[in-house]
Parts: C-alpha cells; sequence; structure tokens
C-alpha cells in the first residue's frame, strides 16, 4: 500500500523491484464476469452500467452508504483509486485482527485488486484514462514515511483516530499529529466509516461492497483506457486491464457466451508477487 516501512504496507520501490506476472485467481474471473453479466441488460449510456459506474452501482444498491460515500467514488479517477486503497487495508487490517484468521478467499481477491489497481496508478497511469498521474499519490507517501517513523501496527492506529478526527472535525489529542492532506484525510474517513458500518450492522458484508467497487473501477479504467495504452503495454507481456476491455468488447456484441466460459489459471494480472496483508503493494 504507499509507501512505507511497514511490510504490511510495502515500499514505493517495491512496484519496480517485485513486480511480476501472477496469476488471476479464480474468484477475481467469477466477480468479474457476474459483474458483466449483470450489465448485459442495463444501458451502455446508463451510469450504472459496468463501464461507466466506477464503484457507485455498488454504492447504490446500499443506499444509506450511498449519500455518505459517494464522494469517494464521483471524484478523478486516481483520487479515488488512492483513497480506496488506503481505505481498503485499513479495513481489511482490522478484519484480519478482529476475526483472528487468514482472510477468507473474498478478502484475498479484494486485496489483489486493490493492489492491482494501485500498481496501475503508481507504475503505469497511462493504462488509465484521461490525464491520471502519480502527483496524488506523492504526498500521502511523504505524510506516511517522512512523518510518521512508526511500527505498522501504531500505522493502523494512528489512520483510524486520524479518521475519526476528521469525521468529527477535532484534532485527535495524546496522539502523533499526522500532517494535512485532503486525499490522506478522506481515505482514513473512509476507513473508518467502512469499519464503523460492519460494527454497526454485522451483517453488512462490507468486504463484498468493497469487492464491487473494485471490480467496477477496474472495469471503468480498462474500458476507457486508449487503445494506443493497450496496444503498448502488448510489447511489455500484456496487462489483465486489456483482458477486461476485450471481455466488455465481447460482451457488448454478444460475441461471448458466460454459459461457455470456464476459469482458467493461466491468465496474468501484473502487480506485487507478494500477498495482500502481507507484504501488499
Amino acid at each position: 500500500m504507499l509507501v512505507y516501512t511497514s511490510s504490511r504496507l510495502g515500499l514505493c520501490s517495491h512496484f519496480k523491484k517485485n513486480t511480476s506476472s501472477v496469476p488471476v485467481l479464480p474468484d477475481i474471473s467469477e466477480l468479474l464476469k457476474k459483474k458483466v453479466k449483470a450489465s448485459q441488460n442495463i444501458d451502455k449510456e446508463n451510469p450504472d452500467h459496468i463501464r461507466n459506474s466506477r464503484g457507485r452501482a455498488a454504492l447504490k444498491r446500499r443506499p444509506e452508504l450511498y449519500k455518505e460515500l459517494d464522494w469517494s467514488v464521483d471524484t478523478e479517477l486516481g483520487e479515488s483509486i488512492l483513497v480506496w486503497h488506503i481505505a481498503t487495508h485499513v479495513y481489511l487490517s482490522w478484519y484480519e485482527t478482529k476475526h483472528a484468521c487468514r482472510l477468507d478467499h473474498l478478502t484475498q481477491v479484494t486485496g489483489k485488486l486493490s493492489n492491482y489497481m494501485m500498481f496501475l496508478l503508481a507504475e503505469c497511469p497511462y493504462m488509465l484514462p484521461g490525464n491520471v498521474g502519480r502527483q496524488g499519490y506523492l504526498a500521502p507517501c511523504y505524510i506516511l514515511i517522512h512523518e510518521l517513523q512508526c511500527l505498522g501496527e501504531d500505522l493502523l492506529g494512528l489512520l483510524g483516530d486520524h479518521g475519526d478526527a476528521v469525521i468529527s472535525g477535532q484534532t485527535e489529542e495524546g496522539a502523533r499529529e499526522i500532517g494535512s492532506n485532503t486525499t490522506f484525510d478522506n481515505a482514513c474517513r473512509l476507513g473508518v466509516k467502512l469499519i464503523s458500518k460492519e460494527l454497526e450492522t454485522p451483517d453488512a458484508n462490507m468486504v463484498e461492497l468493497i469487492s464491487q467497487v473494485w471490480v467496477e473501477l477496474l472495469c471503468y479504467a480498462a474500458y476507457r483506457c486508449i487503445p494506443d495504452s493497450h496496444a503498448r503495454q502488448l510489447s511489455n507481456g500484456g496487462e489483465f486491464t486489456t483482458v477486461v476491455a476485450l471481455l466488455l468488447e465481447y460482451a457488448e456484441y454478444g460475441i461471448l457466451s458466460f454459459e461457455s466460459m470456464q476459469d482458467t489459471s493461466d491468465d496474468s494480472m501484473a502487480g506485487s508477487d507478494t500477498e495482500p496483508g502481507t507484504e501488499g503493494v
């Protein structure tokens, strides 16, 4: 996750040093196919269509959450990716600690999707639509590296405390002060909200919601990435977003039959070769 000395959150240089092709989990394929299939009966110009939704459709299925969290998906794409990436790993770290067990398949998939999208933002911004760049990524990195010299466990607590303070509009007392940055503040606020909703409603299944947001962000980015960027990346072995873009195109023109699709393990997704939640991106 961002630049930080903790192995839980990874290093900026980690992208370049430890980038390789890793298998696309069958669970990711299943999530993707279900979302694409569900959009086949939706007008392709509809904001809730998989190629347009960017996480909005997932949140709208929980109206009370959409009212509170719409800001997180209605901002610039790079901002959304960064905010949801930090919030996702704050939530998953809390989830793992709370349940005192290894993350199940869905939580692992959610972490991997988050890591992959963050990898694109940090290392391959040309694979994202528009003028997405690293600039918004650098300030939160600076805060985490240069202003917080603590262990990973302390960081998670500080992020949670900071999120509470941002929500309440107060400065936490007795805690180490964290530098001001809007993106960082929003990420902490979102992470705290996701955890609080799980605590308020144990059957809320926030992991499912977060995974759906990431699938929609992935599809949006893949479909709207310019063709030249997809072609350019083929010379480096290709990118998972290119496969996703083709899937969306094939589904739109009826070339693809979901009933005949079978999971394969030889597709590749570039990104960190480490597991999320241990030495994640």
